[in-house]
């Protein structure tokens, strides 16, 4: 154990159980290993084994480097903290100590998000009239604890997503998806586990982990250069679908307990949004939350559609693309939301094609249709485009025209 660079205790043959025991009861903030997987042999462990921690300290594998591994032996030997084999507490020491130095990456299990889950606290195992009174106490009590917590956090000014499972007389239960860590929500929402419900308090865990340079901002991406209409059916389960301008489906899925995020996430690493499509008017929050983190325009339809016209739309487009599969209604109402803008579009991107065609132009057609979504008219579009084009042109002639003028100059 490292404090400000100074090492004050040893200890060989540790479990890991004692490792928790010990970050828990002098508030480790940082663990630090050559391989974290020494740690639990697979994602899920090691998530499940910081859950644990109410605020779990950083997890450092100092023998990752800039995305390139290093033997620890070959960094302890460069920086001159040890020569030759290692033992298993020296090669614990050198760790320790290359983290302080700030070597290594951090691995990051958890998004900055909590889930918090309100839910019966025993089943109901009383009969007759009991068993219903019984019920219907519970399921008022999940309703007033609901919307404690909900007042709690629109005071405090956390943002959260809401979704419940409503009942005859109140709610079978409620799960609050929370945009803040833990620690956060210290004094705010406490766990419990009573008699007749149980408030479950847990981080958020990243799809897959990742891993962030001692140091460093973690890069994003930048998303493929393909324009989208993506169409959302939020909840409990949420549908996502994934579209082309052209009307080419790229993703379709459905996710349990999906935060924004996480889909935003998702969704990038397809393309640029164009416009974020809902089937229901008026549109859910979480939706207008989602458009405004992908910095789009949300297209919303006159009414919303009634399960026929969902099914109709969708089982007309599955008949026109062998291998596309709807699984459940979460999917069909996300597909269903993406043809609707879609085909609200397309007379417009059918003047884009034609224009260009009668123009003889050969510019990409889908930054113009881009620009239609985003509010230009179609001769807009294709003006700004076109400028942009000339000018890059233009950029590319530049070199060729000095080259030109110096060999002027010489004759």
């Amino acid at each position: 154990m490292l404090v400000d660079g100074t090492v004050r205790e040893r200890k060989n043959n540790v479990s890991r159980s004692e490792i928790v025991n010990i970050t828990k009861r002098y508030s480790v903030e940082a663990i630090a290993i050559d391989n974290i997987f020494e740690l639990a042999p697979r994602e899920e462990e090691l998530i499940e084994l910081f859950k644990i921690f109410d605020r779990p300290p950083s997890l450092i594998q100092v023998t990752l480097i800039e995305e390139k591994h290093f033997p620890l032996s070959k960094l302890a030997e460069s920086l001159g903290l040890c020569d030759g084999k290692l033992s298993p507490l020296k090669a614990a020491e050198v760790s320790a100590k290359l983290a302080f130095f700030g070597i290594g990456s951090e691995a990051l299990l958890f998004e900055n998000e909590t889930r918090v889950t309100i839910s019966r606290g025993r089943s109901l195992t009383q009969g007759g009239m009991s068993k219903e009174r019984y019920r219907r106490n519970i399921e008022l009590l999940i309703l007033r604890v609901t919307r404690e917590i909900k007042d709690i956090l629109e005071k405090n000014r956390i943002d959260f997503d809401l979704y419940v499972r409503k009942s005859g007389y109140g709610l079978e239960n409620a799960t609050f998806i929370i945009y803040a860590p833990r620690y956060r929500l210290f004094g705010l929402v406490k766990k419990r586990k009573g008699h007749d419900y149980v408030i479950d308090i847990e981080p958020i865990s990243k799809q897959k982990i990742e891993f962030k340079p001692l140091g460093a901002s973690l890069k994003t991406p930048s998303p493929p250069k393909k324009y989208l209409i993506v169409g959302v059916d939020p909840g409990i389960s949420t549908g996502i679908a994934i579209m082309t301008l052209n009307g080419d489906i790229l993703a379709l899925m459905s996710r349990r307990w999906l935060s924004r995020t996480q889909l935003t996430r998702i969704i990038l690493d397809y393309g640029l949004v164009a416009t974020l499509a809902t089937d229901v008017n008026p549109p859910s929050t979480y939706v207008k939350k989602l458009a405004a983190s992908l910095n789009c325009p949300l297209f919303v339809p006159q009414r919303s559609l009634t399960i026929e016209e969902k099914r109709q739309i969708t089982s007309t487009f599955v008949e026109k693309n062998e291998g596309l599969k709807i699984k459940d209604t979460h999917q069909r109402d996300a597909l269903a939301a993406a043809l609707k803008a879609f085909y609200y579009y397309y007379p417009k991107f059918s003047q884009v094609d034609s224009n260009l065609e009668k123009l003889g132009l050969s510019l990409p057609r889908d930054e113009i249709k881009f620009l239609v979504i985003r509010g230009k008219t179609v001769k807009e579009a294709i003006s700004i485009v076109m400028r942009r084009y000339l000018t890059n042109i233009k950029a590319m002639l530049k070199p060729v025209e000095t080259a030109l003028e110096i060999e002027k100059e010489k004759y």
